[in-house]
C-alpha cells in the first residue's frame, strides 16, 4: 500500500494505492486495507476493493475427465472421444485456436485433437459472461498402459495477454475381464493350509467389461494339480449393458492328499486357465497358493 501524502492539513485528500496479489485465478474477490491516523475521531481507516477476477480465456470444466476406459477401442483406435468448451471472457475478437500440443511427451502420440469448432449459442449461454468460445474435441488412443493416465493439451488463442490455456486430460485404462474375492490380491489366489478332511470352497468373481464382454465365451482348462476342482456358474448382467459378472468356484474336496504349492520346494504354485474363445480377449490365469496336510 502507497499513500501519496502522510500528512494532509485540514480539508485536504490524497490518493492511496493498494497493490495485492490475488489469491484466486477466477471469481469474486474482496481484500481489506488497513490506515492508521493521528485524528482521534479517525484512528483508523478501513479500505474494502471488491470486484471479480476474469481470465481471457477459460475451459469449463478446468480438467477434461475420461473416467474408467476399456483397453478396446470404441471406434478405430480411439478408447474414448470427448469434448470441452473453452470460452473467452475479453477482448473484442472472437475466441480462434491456433494450435495446441501435448505437454506430456511420453504419451502425446496417445492423444488426439479431433476438431474445434465455434461453440453453439446454447452452449456459449452456458456462461453468462463469456462473449465467445469454442468446442474443442479430443479421443485418447490405444496404447496406453494399464492405470491412471494423466495429460495436459495447451491450446494457443487469439486472445492477449493470456494466448494460452492448459487444459488437464486425466482418466484411467482398466482392464476389461478382472477378478475379484477373498484371497485374491490381483496376481494370486492364496488359500492358505487347508485341512485334508474339511476340505475348502471359495467362489471368485469374473467380472467383464469392454466391448467383447458380451460376445466372449469362456471354458476351463485342466487345472494343476488335478485337485483343485473348478466350475465356472453362469455369466449374468453385472451392470446392464455394461459388464457382466462369472463365478468361478475352486474346491478342494475333503479327503484330498497332502500337497504342497505354496510357492516353496517341488510343488510351486497350483494354476487354473480360463480360456476365452475371443480372439481380442485373452486367456485368464489364476495361480493359487495353497497347501493341503492331513489329519
Amino acid at each position: 500500500m502507497i499513500v501519496a501524502d502522510e500528512e494532509l492539513a485540514p480539508g485536504r485528500s490524497t490518493e492511496v494505492v493498494v497493490k495485492w496479489k490475488a489469491k484466486n485465478e477466477w471469481g469474486p474477490f474482496r481484500e481489506m486495507a488497513l490506515l492508521r491516523t493521528n485524528d482521534p475521531d479517525h484512528a483508523r481507516v478501513t479500505l474494502t476493493i471488491t470486484g471479480q477476477i476474469v481470465t481471457a480465456v477459460k475451459a469449463v470444466p478446468s480438467t477434461l475427465a475420461f473416467g474408467r476406459l476399456s483397453q478396446q477401442p470404441e471406434q478405430g483406435d480411439h478408447l474414448k472421444v470427448a469434448e470441452i468448451p473453452v470460452y473467452c471472457f475479453l477482448g473484442d475478437e472472437p475466441l480462434r485456436i491456433s494450435s495446441h500440443r501435448f505437454l506430456s511427451q511420453s504419451t502425446a502420440e496417445n492423444f488426439q485433437v479431433l476438431d474445434i469448432e465455434p461453440l453453439s449459442a446454447e452452449r456459449l449461454a452456458e456462461e453468462p459472461d463469456a462473449i465467445s468460445g469454442c468446442l474443442v474435441r479430443v479421443a485418447v488412443k490405444s496404447g496406453l498402459p494399464l492405470g491412471e493416465f494423466q495429460q495436459t493439451i495447451e491450446l494457443t488463442t487469439n486472445q492477449e495477454p493470456s494466448p494460452t490455456v492448459k487444459i488437464p486430460l486425466v482418466g484411467m485404462i482398466g482392464k476389461d475381464f478382472s477378478i475379484f474375492g477373498k484371497g485374491w490380491d490381483g496376481d494370486v489366489l492364496n488359500l492358505g493350509v487347508v485341512t485334508s478332511p474339511e476340505g475348502i470352497q471359495r467362489d471368485l468373481y469374473l467380472i467383464g467389461g469392454g466391448p467383447y464382454h458380451k460376445e466372449v465365451k469362456f471354458t476351463l482348462a485342466p487345472p494343476t494339480p488335478d485337485l483343485l476342482q473348478v466350475e465356472l456358474g453362469e455369466t449374468t448382467e453385472y451392470a446392464p449393458g455394461k459388464a457382466s459378472r462369472t463365478t468361478i468356484t475352486i474346491r478342494i474336496p475333503p479327503g484330498s492328499r497332502s500337497v504342497n504349492h505354496l510357492g516353496s520346494g517341488a510343488g510351486g504354485l497350483g494354476l487354473i486357465t480360463i480360456l476365452a474363445d475371443h480372439p481380442e480377449v485373452a486367456d485368464i490365469k489364476i495361480r493359487v497358493r495353497f497347501a493341503v496336510r492331513g489329519e
